[in-house]
């Protein structure tokens, strides 16, 4: 069973308009540890979409000091949290958070966004809580955006071949009736849009609640344009 609610149903508000999610606190180890094989050494730039509390974007820049991590919400809400909580350590690689709604352009090299040459892009508990189209370009704009051997990574509750978890399929359910177009996608039909984007999946892993994290990389070579050792500005 997925431990993600839509909305902020499962978030506590603290002072300075911090929020503080139930599931980061069950989640935010396993997901570093999924991270750290394919993060570490590294230097350059992660996005991470639909950053939501901030709480993800703080620990991953903890983690993981030579790379400079963006949060990335539309929600001004979320961008406040994000921001709040970044405040608390003030981590020099931990950068402003920006609006950003995948199916417009992503404006990457623009002022306060990171540069269109990322590591990683991120995204946790997105897609089964936003129309399908949101998966279509959350993968296009990654292939566009990622460096040669770069990752997207997509954190979630996951259908496999139409087969899903009892507890899962429970969920798909409660989220079409609070939307049509929400549901728990299935790990077939993202690979098969990351394969027309010039991606492939190279990974499923396991995850506590029955969710899993998809670790898709380009077709492209690996490892063969790795960064400078400089913190990245």
């Amino acid at each position: 069973m997925t431990d993600f609610s839509p909305g902020r149903a499962n978030s506590k508000g603290l002072s300075g308009g911090r929020l503080d999610t139930a599931s980061y606190h069950r989640n935010h180890l396993p997901l570093r540890a999924v991270l750290a094989p394919y993060l570490e050494g590294r230097t350059g730039h992660v996005l991470e979409i639909g950053a939501g509390s901030g709480q993800h974007a703080l620990g991953f820049a903890r983690a993981f000091p030579d790379l400079a991590f963006w949060p990335s919400d539309p929600d001004p809400a979320h961008r406040k949290s994000i921001a709040a909580w970044a405040e608390t350590e003030r981590l020099a690689n931990l950068r402003a958070p920006f609006s950003l709604d995948v199916r417009e352009p992503w404006r990457l090299n623009a002022p306060g966004h990171p540069p269109a040459a990322l590591q990683a892009v991120i995204a946790i508990n997105v897609l089964h809580i936003a129309p399908w189209d949101v998966s279509e370009a959350l993968i296009a704009g990654a292939a566009k955006n990622l460096v040669p051997n770069g990752f997207l990574f997509v954190y979630g509750p996951f259908a496999r071949d139409g087969a899903m978890s009892e507890g899962n399929a429970a969920f798909d359910e409660s989220l079409k009736r609070a939307n049509p177009v929400w549901g728990v996608r299935d790990i077939s039909e993202l690979e098969r849009l990351a394969g027309d984007a010039g991606m492939r999946l190279e990974a499923v892993k396991d995850m506590p609640a029955g969710n899993n994290v998809l670790v898709f990389g380009n077709s492209r070579e690996r490892r063969a344009h790795w960064p400078s050792k400089a913190l990245p500005r």
